[in-house]
């Protein structure tokens, strides 16, 4: 007896896994909405698939749909109570809808079960800065540079803490630190700057100015800054110099003018003093246009 065989096509159905790995890759590519779907199909196939509903909640806030994403972060904590990363997610969403305290609290829960859990420790310390918590903000970066040395940020946002702790100096140490890994961000220098200005170190100020400048030379505020740091010194050519090049980069700012127009009058440059305070008096300054009106007239 002949038996024959029929070869029929083969339909290949995607498991949930293919499709979490799915979501993954579009996620990767910022494809949020494609994500989604794949996510929701793996949870169709697994409808305890926690990883799944945690993902799912984070390309939803990506698109910043956070009442949706709170759902998928509540059902996957509901399946794994011990998911540190859902916890981690789930403040967030919070911290949107300015529940600090809640977010704290998830940040806490997430930390408590995972320790070395850089990503709650450093979320926690932003909220903490954020509601003028600095000495929590600051043991929380501690731990974050603790577990990762070499995060040029969370040195940044150290240095910021210890300015609003009146620790200025400890402020400038850590954004050289941070420049010690990001050496050609010019707003360190600039940020060092204003902390040495502060601390009357007007020299030391200048040349981190001359640094950032370097760096990023398309910046009106660094020339601004220099310009009066060289008016404070009597390098009153330079300082000219610099208010200049701000408004050429930013032709509207009427303080520029100003201040120009201080120098150049101090240095019996009356017709472009006058000229500048005249331009300040346009852009909104009064007070220069009072007067201009005074000693141009």
């Amino acid at each position: 007896m002949l038996i024959q065989f029929s070869f029929l096509p083969l339909i290949y159905a995607q498991s949930d896994i293919e499709f979490y790995n799915s979501g993954v890759a579009k996620k990767n590519l910022k494809d949020f909405k494609g994500a989604i779907i794949d996510y929701s199909k793996a949870i169709e196939i697994n409808p305890k698939y926690v990883n799944a509903y945690n993902n799912r909640g984070r390309a939803k806030f990506e698109l910043n749909d956070f009442e949706n994403a709170m759902i998928d972060y509540n059902y996957a904590i509901s399946l794994n109570p011990n998911f540190a990363d859902a916890y981690n997610n789930r403040a967030g969403i919070k911290a949107q809808y300015k529940d600090y305290k809640g977010a704290i609290d998830d940040f806490n829960k997430a930390i408590e079960l995972n320790p070395n859990f850089i990503d709650a420790y450093n979320n926690r310390g932003n909220i903490k800065a954020l509601t003028k918590d600095y000495e929590g903000a600051l043991a929380d970066f501690n731990k974050v540079i603790q577990l990762n040395p070499n995060e040029t940020e969370i040195f940044a946002k150290r240095g910021l803490v210890k300015i609003y702790l009146n620790d200025k100096k400890g402020a400038i140490n850590d954004y050289y630190k941070a420049i010690e890994i990001e050496s050609n961000n010019a707003i360190y220098y600039f940020f060092i700057a204003e902390l040495k200005i502060e601390l009357n170190d007007l020299e030391g100020g200048l040349l981190e100015l001359n640094k950032a400048i370097k760096i990023d030379s398309k910046n009106d505020e660094m020339y601004y800054m220099r310009g009066n740091i060289k008016g404070q010194l009597n390098d009153y050519k330079g300082a000219i110099d610099d208010f200049s090049n701000a408004i050429i980069i930013s032709p509207n700012k009427a303080e520029y003018y100003k201040m120009r127009g201080y120098l150049k009058f101090n240095n019996r440059d009356k017709t472009g003093a006058c000229l500048d305070f005249q331009k300040a008096g346009e852009l909104g300054l009064q007070s220069v246009l009072d007067l201009y009106n005074q000693v141009c007239k």
